[in-house]
Parts: C-alpha cells; structure tokens; sequence
C-alpha cells in the first residue's frame, strides 16, 4: 500500500482510480464500510482504491474551538485504511487556504465535476 503526503507525491503516470475521500478518523464500521464499496467498484472496473483523508483534522482549522480529540496518529490511520483493502492513501495537510476551497466543494458537485471529466465518476 501505497502513501502519498502531498498530490506531488502522487506518480504521474497513476492513472485512474476509485477515490474515497473523508477524515477517517479511528477507521470505524462505517469508514469500513465505505472503503469496502470503493474495493468492490474498484474490483469491478479493475481500478485501484485511492483514500484521501487531511491532517490535521479539518475542525482544528476551520473551528478550533469544536475540534474533536483525535483517536490516533495519522500512520495508523494509514494502516487501518490500508488493512479494509486502499490501494493507496494521500494524506493531504489540511491548511486555511484549502479549508476554504473546500467549503465551496460539496459532494453533490464534487461527483458533477467528475462526471464532466468524462471519467463515469473516475479520475
């Protein structure tokens, strides 16, 4: 499994991929489960399984204030992505400038640019 702590890090020659995005912190049954259905699509389109999560936590920039406590380090979050079946994690930093990229990034239109990628929901 594969660990990428900046989109420079990923390799140019990649390709696509099924990608999961989300903080995942403690990798619960729900995290689980969402990496499960990105491995069973990825399996389908024989496509690897890309995880990106942030570091540090989203709320400790965007809301200090409400910030949860984290339930471990970002390695074993690594670890425990890598173990319910990603190919790959790209752990991006999490910084006020691309907090506020991503306010305006909803899932909804998220998958809509994608879609106009012409990529059937691949990147």
């Amino acid at each position: 499994m594969r660990c990428w702590r900046n989109l420079d890090d990923v390799p140019s020659d990649w390709g696509g991929s099924v990608v999961v995005i989300g903080v995942f912190d403690g990798v619960h049954r729900g995290h689980e489960a969402v990496v499960r259905r990105a491995v069973q699509t990825a399996e389908r389109l024989d496509l690897p399984v890309v995880v990106v999560t942030f570091d540090p936590h989203p709320m400790n920039v965007v809301r200090p204030d409400v910030a949860p406590d984290l339930l471990g380090t970002v390695e074993h979050r690594v670890r425990l992505l890598g173990a319910v079946g990603a190919d790959a994690v790209l752990v991006l930093s999490f910084t006020g400038v691309l907090g506020a990229h991503a306010g305006g990034l909803r899932p909804a239109r998220a998958r809509r640019r994608t879609a106009r990628g012409g990529g059937r929901g691949r990147c």
